[in-house]
């Protein structure tokens, strides 16, 4: 329930332009790393992941 009046909260900041917007750099590979992980610990075994990243950093 907590999380549903976040959303709505956020969902409303948003819309009357009150949503601050603090980008920050991301190690995108490292990312994608951890998220396939997690998707692979909740998923248990049921699906093969296999994750690749291409080219220079």
């Amino acid at each position: 329930m907590v999380q549903l009046l976040d959303d709505i909260l956020t969902i409303n900041r948003a819309e009357t332009g009150n949503l601050e917007f603090n980008p920050t750099q991301l190690d995108l590979e490292k990312f994608c790393r951890q998220f396939v992980e997690e998707i692979r610990l909740s998923d248990g075994s049921e699906h093969i992941i296999n994750f690749v990243c291409e080219g220079n950093r």
